[in-house]
């Protein structure tokens, strides 16, 4: 999990109308001004304006760094009413928060943050010029991370559409070729063997059945002609041979005798 996945979240639970949140908040404009990973701002004066800071950690090794020098936080967190360490479980052990502080964990159910350990409520100093001049500096960022983030999906998202389109398109352009090949196909057997295919293959069906009949009986019929020219000639042949068989007796005589 990222800082920015933490931010989001925080975003998502301190969101518009009641709650204002400016990103990367920093005590003052100017110089080496220390800064807080978000501030929210209530805009609800039924529930007191109030203002909470948060220090965002995913890594165990920068919690550790920053539960050595914790005053650091206090540039910011002197204007805010709670402040709340924001990680992924696991980060934070039992024990480990500075007096009033308190620990945000990511909340499975909502996709925004839970409160695992509330935070004191805290004496705060007014709101100064310089601070809130960072804070709006603040949210004309956050605004452009958000608008950022939403044109990068916009574009993904047209990217993917406009690929499954053309992607639909060229298998439409491919059936189109199959079915020009097809047809050139159907018409060229049409020509040759003079049968007009229709919608209904019975049609094609019978057609070929008929022809297959006309071609056998178009045999049968030369067979049996045939035939009986062979039977009408087969006296004379035999006729034939009989004298060739009488010639060729006298002929050996002949011979013998001379």
């Amino acid at each position: 999990m990222t800082a920015d996945d933490m931010i989001a979240m925080l975003r998502k639970t301190y969101a518009l109308p009641e709650w204002v949140l400016a990103e990367q908040a920093a005590s003052r404009t100017g110089y080496a001004a220390r800064r807080a990973d978000a501030v929210a701002f209530n805009c609800y004066q039924s529930r007191g304006l109030e203002i909470i800071g948060f220090e965002v950690k995913v890594r165990r090794s920068d919690w550790v760094r920053e539960m050595k020098s914790p005053d650091k936080a206090e540039a910011v967190a002197a204007y805010c009413d709670k402040w709340y360490v924001v990680a992924p479980d696991g980060i934070v052990h039992d024990g480990e928060l500075p007096k009033a502080w308190g620990l945000m964990l990511p909340n499975d159910k909502t996709g925004g943050v839970r409160i695992a350990h509330q935070a004191d409520q805290t004496d705060t100093k007014p709101v100064s010029r310089t601070f809130l001049a960072a804070i709006m500096r603040g949210l004309v960022r956050s605004d452009e991370t958000v608008i950022a983030e939403r044109v990068s999906a916009a574009r993904k998202s047209a990217y993917d559409d406009g690929a499954a389109d053309a992607l639909s398109d060229s298998r439409d352009g491919r059936a189109e070729a199959q079915l020009a090949v097809l047809s050139a196909r159907v018409a060229e057997f049409e020509r040759v063997s003079g049968i007009v295919i229709g919608h209904h293959a019975g049609r094609l069906e019978a057609k070929a059945i008929h022809a297959a009949r006309v071609l056998t009986d178009d045999y049968a019929s030369n067979f049996t002609r045939h035939a009986d020219q062979i039977e009408r000639f087969l006296p004379k042949l035999r006729e034939a041979l009989a004298a060739l068989e009488t010639l060729r007796g006298q002929l050996l005589a002949e011979d013998v005798t001379t």
